[in-house]
């Protein structure tokens, strides 16, 4: 009896787990409820850019930055991406972009700067770590030295949305200003390639967004159905033709082997072949357009929305806030590491209590060492980062071990290509 009444107190508790949660200018510090920019940096730290200045959340406290507390000179804030140094890129929608690194700013735009406009739609970091922006007349890559404005060689620079796939293909969706048809063009090295997508049945509208699941997998949202592309082979949905909810498709984003894709009316997630559609009419979602999802390293996904603010949604229940959870000083531990899964590049964070000979190293599932990150005295304190490329590595399962003095700890992880 006693037993049963355990596995039903258990049993209770995940039913009662909040899988849904609304943040507002009503109940937090977001100065906006218009969010277009979201991005989670690798100590967890969600920021999200609204339509009246940048703000981050550590899990306990709001951090707002605007035009009047800090070096912003735009508060409509556009676009967000943040690199595995937790150095956070601000796109804005009149003054170009801003970096925000250690909590130092330094402020780019078309007169000091690569930049070909200062209107910024979308921001993504590529396979070496540097950002590439999308501006309304072209994309830009910065490498910390030097600029490269590739808008001359575009077939149309108009750009709305950027993505890299897992061949180092840069993905840039472009649009045509008299009658706004859609192109895909396609970047790698110095050769350019294009599609036009109003010939596949995605007619007069914007390439919104991308994502890559595999090697051979991309997902294309535009503002009149979804793609998804295999070795090149189009096929398209439609809100007419499948689970759908909406044609409009703002935000994609991939966690595990799941599609997450944000419509003009609910969010879907997509496993395969299996739909499973949240939509507004349930009441766990504001009947809003969804404009950028993205996933933080405790598996809870961000929905920002066009004038309802922030939505956090993870099914099973939303794990508790990240701050709460951040390491004692006087304790020995490897967090895990993030992104995980990862492809190719993935950051570790640790705590020492003592100073001392530590070591951080790679294992593949058969025990053999593959990578040293760490082979030295480091001095104890919290926030130890390292940054793993695993790019010259097979897929699969592998072992991160941390020692220092007599402590040990693994964490495993999963190199996704």
């Amino acid at each position: 009896m006693a037993r049963f009444l355990i596995i039903s107190l258990l049993t209770l508790t995940v039913c009662r787990a909040q899988e849904w949660k609304q943040y507002t200018v009503s109940n937090s510090a977001l100065p906006a409820d218009l969010i277009y920019g979201l991005t989670v940096t690798p100590d967890g730290t969600l920021w999200a850019g609204t339509a009246a200045g940048l703000t981050s959340y550590n899990g306990v406290t709001w951090t707002t930055f605007d035009t009047v507390n800090s070096p912003l000179p735009d508060p409509y804030i556009t676009a967000l991406a943040s690199d595995s140094t937790g150095t956070v890129w601000v796109g804005m929608g009149y003054a170009g972009v801003a970096r925000v690194k250690n909590g130092v700013w330094t402020l780019f735009d078309s007169s000091n700067s690569g930049l070909p406009h200062n209107t910024i739609f979308d921001i993504t970091i590529g396979p070496d770590g540097t950002p590439w922006f999308a501006t309304d007349r072209g994309v830009a890559n910065y490498n910390g030295t030097i600029w490269r404005n590739i808008a001359p060689i575009m077939v149309e620079p108009r750009s709305r949305a950027l993505a890299f796939d897992r061949r180092g293909v840069l993905w840039m969706g472009t649009y045509d200003a008299p009658d706004f048809r859609g192109y895909m063009e396609y970047l790698k090295g110095d050769s350019l390639w294009f599609t036009i997508l109003s010939k596949l049945d995605l007619i007069s509208t914007h390439p919104w967004c991308m994502a890559a699941v595999d090697d051979s997998t991309m997902f294309v949202g535009t503002g009149n159905g979804l793609a998804k592309v295999v070795n090149g082979h189009w096929t398209i949905y439609h809100k007419q033709d499948s689970p759908l909810p909406a044609n409009g498709i703002r935000s994609l984003s991939v966690t595990g082997n799941t599609v997450l894709i944000g419509t003009a009316s609910g969010y879907v997630e997509l496993t395969g072949d299996d739909w499973k559609v949240h939509q507004p009419s349930a009441g766990t979602l504001p009947n809003d357009v969804i404009t950028r999802i993205v996933v933080d390293r405790n598996g809870n996904r961000w929905l920002a929305t066009a004038s309802s603010g922030l939505i956090v949604h993870r099914p099973g229940g939303i794990i508790a806030d990240r701050e709460q959870s951040r390491p004692n000083p006087n304790e020995f531990i490897l967090q895990q590491n993030y992104p995980n899964p990862f492809n190719p590049s993935t950051t570790f964070t640790f705590t020492l209590p003592q100073s001392g000979h530590t070591s951080l190293r790679i294992y593949n599932a058969v025990g053999q060492e593959v990578a040293t990150l760490v082979n030295e005295s480091l001095d104890a304190g919290v926030g130890h980062r390292f940054r793993f490329n695993g790019g010259h590595l097979a897929g699969g399962v592998y072992v991160a071990r941390l020692i220092s003095g007599n402590r040990m700890q693994a964490v495993k992880m999963l190199l996704v290509k």
